[in-house]
């Protein structure tokens, strides 16, 4: 069962009055467990971006508990419309 919804296709309580739904963002990548924190600390100046960005409720790069080659990835956002600009500004990909 996924929970992924197309942009336009949410159903639920919202009636265009309110606020549109928050937007979440989930996923990992996969690195070198070797590479992992200095990957890592490359990601800092990317939070500390992205936190500062428009509509963001919260973002988190980090490692993950069980599997040294991954880090897990979340971001908040208060709608579709915060998430976009900073994606699109290149922040993101740095």
């Amino acid at each position: 069962m996924s929970s992924y919804l197309e942009p336009g296709t949410y159903k639920g309580r919202w009636n265009g009055n309110e606020q549109p739904p928050m937007v979440i963002v989930a996923g990992h990548i996969t690195v070198e467990p070797q590479q992992r924190e200095s990957y890592l600390a490359g990601c800092v100046r990317i939070v500390e971006q992205a936190r500062r960005a428009f509509g963001c409720l919260d973002v988190a790069i980090c490692a993950d508990l069980v599997d040294p080659g991954r880090v897990n990835n979340f971001e908040r956002r208060e709608s579709q419309a915060a998430l976009e600009p900073f994606r699109l500004s290149g922040h993101a990909t740095e």
